[in-house]
């Protein structure tokens, strides 16, 4: 399972501007440089955060690009969504049939229904996820023993 380098840099560039807490916005030159990222890079996941209402731009002395709302408000997977497409989608059964126009084991697909299944644990579990969590190491760590315990509580482990 991979994600992609655009969701990555998204969350690594939304993170530098949350850490300035609301002060002067953040430039893309500024951001660029913090991440080592290229600034096209920059600009092209800002610009789709912006577009999805995740943060805002303004411009003069102190503008620069801050957050549309608190830390606290901001999810993982509204990033998520703003910036890729899902792990899973209805129409992948038919972009992979093989030969066939059809696959062959739809309707009833034991594979289709487990990447189905981790799509929606994926997502209730980013979903859980803030900005302003991100930002707290020691909340993460909690979260993701948590997350591991609860899916070897899932699978029986």
């Amino acid at each position: 399972m991979r994600f992609s380098s655009q969701e990555e840099y998204s969350l690594r560039c939304l993170l530098q501007i949350a850490g300035q807490n609301g002060l002067d916005g953040l430039t893309i030159p500024e951001i660029s440089q913090r991440e080592g990222l290229s600034q096209h890079q920059v600009a092209k996941v800002l610009r789709q955060m912006r577009i999805h209402g995740i943060i805002e731009s303004s411009r003069g002395k102190h503008g620069g690009y801050l957050l549309a709302r608190s830390s606290e408000k901001i999810t993982v997977q509204e990033v998520l969504n703003a910036i890729g497409g899902k792990l899973y989608d209805s129409e992948f059964c038919i972009r992979h049939a093989g030969e066939k126009s059809v696959c062959r084991h739809i309707p009833h697909c034991n594979v289709s229904l487990i990447w189905r299944s981790a799509q929606v644990l994926l997502e209730s579990f980013f979903e859980k996820i803030t900005i302003d969590q991100l930002l707290d190491t020691h909340a993460i760590e909690k979260i993701a023993i948590a997350a591991r315990n609860q899916a070897e509580e899932m699978m029986g482990i």
